[in-house]
């Protein structure tokens, strides 16, 4: 069986301000306005998961033609959504940034 992983496992709710401070301390060094490929990148999601995300409204973007864009405030609105917190996912990606915010929660 494949290895998941959760926000939800290791915030409790009340407490989703951790997961924007940590992805505002990983996402420094970035542009103010990220691409798509950035957000995958950032987040460990696929392009089909955030497309699919933009569609049911969860997520904030800028669309330019057929590209979307996406300020970091509305990334650090997102990470500290429900809808992503209670994200399971088997993305090494994903479950590489979950374990990098774990060590990241225990140095703070």
């Amino acid at each position: 069986m494949k290895k998941q992983a959760s926000f939800s496992q290791v915030v409790p709710s009340g407490e989703e301000s951790l997961v924007k401070a940590y992805f505002s301390h990983i996402c420094k060094a970035k542009p103010d306005v990220l691409s798509m490929e950035d957000m995958v990148e950032m987040t460990g999601l696929s392009k089909k998961t955030l497309h699919s995300i933009i569609k049911g409204g969860y997520l904030k973007h800028i669309s330019n033609g057929r590209k979307f864009l996406f300020p970091k405030v509305y990334l650090l609105e997102f990470v500290a959504s429900q809808r992503f917190i209670n994200i399971v996912s088997n993305s090494e990606k994903f479950i590489e940034i979950f374990n990098d915010f774990q060590v990241w929660r225990q140095k703070r």
